[in-house]
């Protein structure tokens, strides 16, 4: 009876300190919630195993032209959340360009129908994220023209390495800046091996 009796309380201790443990991590993972929530952050979304949260990290990404970019938007605890999400001129990067004759400004502030490109780069959303196709072969003034429906002269050279978009999702109040470029992707990369010395 009495080897019962130990390997009964060591089993009841056993439970009580996992009990334990998991009620410190539960707390722990609570304060953790509501610190971030604090700080604004409410949702996160992820493109290419990368993590960006919204209220703490923007993010600078380079997109290939001609493919299907996939984002997944989830709440903090990991759940699908409640978002809207545009593809916009990046207003930091602001450029003039003539068309029909009349000047005009890349990005205008306050007039969010003017700085929506959307429809340029073929974003959709969905339940869970959403996707943005960036047809073969465009670029900055091509964007440009796609949304006025004709051509366009810019008055300043533009470079490729400067994000002149951004896609911006928001959730509960709280919103995430994803600035980007575009352009070919390398087929591949040959080399002379003549010239190599060793």
């Amino acid at each position: 009876m009495s080897n019962t009796n130990k390997v009964g309380n060591t089993l009841s201790r056993i439970i009580t300190y996992v009990l334990v443990v998991l009620l410190v991590l539960g707390m722990a993972g609570f304060i953790v919630y509501l610190a971030a929530k604090e700080e604004g952050i409410s949702f996160y979304v992820e493109y290419n195993g990368e993590h960006y949260f919204s209220g703490i990290s923007g993010g600078k990404l380079g997109l290939v032209s001609g493919e299907e970019h996939r984002f997944s938007v989830k709440s903090i605890l990991g759940d699908n959340a409640e978002y809207a999400v545009s593809v916009t001129a990046n207003g930091q990067n602001n450029f003039a360009y003539v068309y029909g004759g009349e000047f005009y400004d890349f990005y205008v502030s306050d007039d969010a129908a003017y700085n929506d490109y959307s429809s340029v780069f073929g974003l959709e959303k969905g339940e869970e994220g959403f996707s943005v196709n960036i047809p073969a072969g465009l670029d900055v003034e091509g964007a440009v023209e796609a949304k006025r429906g004709g051509d366009v002269q810019l008055q300043d050279k533009l470079q490729d390495n400067i994000p002149y978009f951004a896609i911006t999702v928001t959730s509960g109040g709280n919103a995430l800046s994803l600035l980007f470029t575009f352009g070919a992707q390398a087929s591949g990369i040959s080399f002379d091996r003549s010239g190599i010395v060793f």
